[in-house]
């Protein structure tokens, strides 16, 4: 089977959906995954782009959901955005950096199905008005600003929600408030 694949561990994931495979191939530049039943049946793909992997389990924690390479948790329950940080390095992973137009549209999708807002892993806490991500420590380029935001309301909103009555968009809000929030970690982890 030949499947276009944006990443090595995408090929893994539809490995994993599929019992008959025994192997898989990735092409990193074409971007191609194939699908192998049989070591002595298929036909191998040589060459310096394909490379040979075993199937390996790809599934989330239970109650974290699955995008592309990555698991995400969305708390059902409410803390500031310090203890939501130390929370989700407790479970291994980090509050949420977004880096694609796709997983910001996933993670406002999940955002509307819980009907919540989010603390996010974005910051200004190190210098006002120069957001980063926390973990990373890299800055925002992907975002998803109501507008008229941030604002830094009173002087002292240092931390990114998604909002929900903003119609699940971005927010400066007070670090110290409770909303729910998003863990990320990704599948090998």
């Amino acid at each position: 089977m030949n499947i276009k694949s944006p990443s090595v561990l995408y090929c893994a994931a539809i490995c994993n959906m599929y019992k008959m495979c025994s192997y898989y191939s990735y092409n990193d530049d074409d971007k191609l995954c194939l699908i192998h039943s049989n070591l002595e049946e298929d036909t191998i793909q040589y060459g310096l782009q394909w490379r040979i992997y075993e199937p390996v389990i790809t599934d989330c924690p239970v109650h974290w959901d699955l995008f592309e390479d990555n698991c995400y948790f969305f708390s059902p329950h409410e803390r500031s955005w310090h203890d939501s940080k130390v929370y989700c390095v407790e479970q291994q992973s980090m509050l949420v950096e977004v880096k694609s137009s796709t997983q910001k549209n996933f993670l406002k999708g999940k955002a509307i199905e819980h009907l919540s807002s989010y603390w996010i892993g974005a910051t200004d806490l190190e210098t006002e008005g120069v957001w980063k991500w926390n973990t990373s420590q890299t800055g925002l380029t992907v975002t998803d600003w109501s507008p008229n935001q941030p604002d830094n309301y009173l002087g002292n909103q240092d931390c990114v929600q998604i909002m929900k009555s903003e119609g699940y968009t971005w927010d400066d809000n007070l670090c110290e408030a409770l909303r729910a929030f998003i863990c990320e970690k990704p599948i090998f982890s």
